[in-house]
């Protein structure tokens, strides 16, 4: 099987170090750069885009938040995983609306940092176990209305609100822990209580009815 090339920025000398030795140790994984900010990461991703890009968020110059923006703008299936000490809702969000595909803290193990990296590789989302509650409350919360139609559960909002993000069912079942089948049960069942079908059935309910806002839609 051919190495995932990985691609990672940190400006934190210390950590920068000991995350280098790490993915240059790790199987199936192959370091092809590193960046001390964001604007050496966009310009060596440019340059030679990588399978998979790694990056602290808080960075001096461009930050990783900004720099994701710009890849995702450029590269839209290139994934990005971000890297921070801070696990908070606002810049889970903030990552996330950038186009990123994963998120860690850097108290992650090795085996997190490795399943994350394959999982993204493969075109799925990855969230560490520290920040999966959080990461749960924004998409029950973030777009949606409060008078969202009680016959869903907070598991089928989530489906419909990912499915109108344009999200596969890979990605779908990746994000919140479940298996494809049990994605594809849901659906159903969701296009089922709406009396619709199909995909556009779905969205065009969920926006008439308030369950997404307006301005929903990939970033």
């Amino acid at each position: 099987m051919t190495p995932i090339r990985l691609l990672f920025a940190e400006d934190n000398l210390f950590y920068f170090n000991g995350l280098q030795l790490i993915l240059s140790d790790m199987p199936g994984v192959t370091l092809c750069g590193t960046a001390r900010n964001g604007d050496e990461l966009l310009a060596l991703a440019l340059h030679q885009p990588p399978d998979v890009v790694l990056t602290d968020i808080q960075m001096p110059e461009l930050d990783g938040i900004e720099a994701t923006k710009r890849l995702h703008a450029r590269l839209p299936q290139l994934p990005v995983i971000a890297l921070t000490m801070y696990a908070s809702e606002h810049l889970i969000s903030d990552m996330m609306t950038a186009g990123a595909r994963g998120y860690l803290d850097k108290n992650t193990t090795i085996e997190n940092l490795s399943e994350a990296i394959h999982r993204v590789h493969a075109g799925g989302v990855y969230h560490c176990p520290t920040t999966t509650m959080r990461v749960s409350r924004l998409l029950a919360t973030s777009r949606l209305h409060t008078g969202s139609p009680s016959s869903f559960t907070e598991t089928e909002v989530q489906i419909i609100r990912l499915t109108c993000e344009e999200y596969s069912v890979k990605e779908i079942a990746g994000f919140l822990y479940l298996t494809e089948s049990a994605i594809e049960k849901s659906r159903k069942r969701i296009q089922d209580k709406m009396g619709v079908r199909g995909t556009p059935g779905l969205v065009r309910y969920a926006v008439e009815k308030g369950i997404v806002g307006i301005g929903f839609g990939r970033h």
